[in-house]
């Protein structure tokens, strides 16, 4: 063994009891999310909350206030053909829950572009287009079939990966692994869902949510009844590496997730093309 691949296996165990310790111990070093994000949250929490109330919040934050006209005006939610141009009819007609959700994904998105992790560009804006991809997919997969709510089908696509974001931003003291992609696929692969979980259990993410995050990657996964978040996202999921191609070792015939969807491989297939425009919009109003 050559000087630096043994400077790189004792990096990568560095690297995992640092990460197992973190994860045991509840000493993660999270994100916190941006001021006005934290205001819209604040504001929508009161169950008394009021649209005017929740506009003031939200106006003081252009990029949210334009990212909304745009998911208002969105094939997704189109009630005509006139366009909406006030920020009261563009609440109204999202609703508090999907508000709620966008402004989550707008926290996730500065977050991964925080200037300090400059170094993982790439590696930030592929996870961010992947979230995106399958929470637009998910969406599409709630609504036609009825099993979960849309909305927290969308925030669960945007936030499943999460973990693997944390891993990426704990590698910058650890920069002899970015040259590793193996050592660094395989940390992903074993860690990002338990991490993803206790993140969002500090951030006090109902349960559904965390059993999505942690489960998703199971793509043998049994559950007894309907069709649940778990499902779409995991079938999301891998339809969104199967659009990209990054991902066909795995059988969609036989994945159960796709059975409780009443789906088969062909048929998933097939309505992910069906629907490429409507989750192209749905994108570019997250993105």
């Amino acid at each position: 063994m050559s000087a630096s691949t043994a400077e790189t296996v004792s990096s990568v165990m560095q690297f995992v009891e640092q990460l197992s310790k973190e994860l045991t111990t509840g000493t993660l070093q999270l994100p916190s999310f941006p001021d006005a994000v934290v205001r819209i949250r604040q504001v929508l929490a009161d169950p008394q909350a009021t649209t005017k109330a929740v506009a003031q919040a939200v106006q003081g934050e252009p990029v949210f206030t334009a990212k909304l006209f745009k998911m208002a005006n969105s094939i997704m939610l189109q009630r005509g053909t006139e366009p909406i141009t006030d920020l009261n009819s563009v609440i109204n007609r999202i609703g508090f829950d999907t508000l709620k959700n966008l402004a989550l994904a707008l926290a996730t998105r500065q977050i991964m572009h925080a200037k300090k992790y400059g170094a993982l560009k790439e590696e930030l804006r592929a996870l961010w287009e992947h979230s995106v991809e399958t929470a637009a997919i998910a969406y599409v997969l709630a609504r036609d079939s009825k099993c979960v709510n849309p909305d927290d089908a969308i925030l669960a696509g945007l936030i499943h990966d999460i973990g693997t974001f944390y891993i990426y931003s704990r590698m910058n003291d650890y920069p002899e692994l970015f040259d590793d992609k193996d050592a660094i696929t395989e940390i992903i692969h074993d860690w990002h869902t338990g991490i993803g979980h206790a993140i969002l259990d500090d951030w006090e993410f109902p349960a559904k949510l965390l059993d999505a995050i942690d489960d998703h990657e199971a793509v043998d996964r049994e559950h007894v009844g309907k069709a649940d978040l778990t499902d779409v996202i995991t079938t999301a999921n891998l339809l969104a590496h199967w659009n990209k191609r990054t991902q066909k070792a795995v059988d969609l015939d036989t994945v159960p997730a796709l059975e409780r969807l009443h789906l088969s491989g062909e048929t998933a297939v097939a309505k992910l093309e069906e629907s490429r425009g409507e989750v192209e919009s749905i994108k570019a109003a997250l993105t």
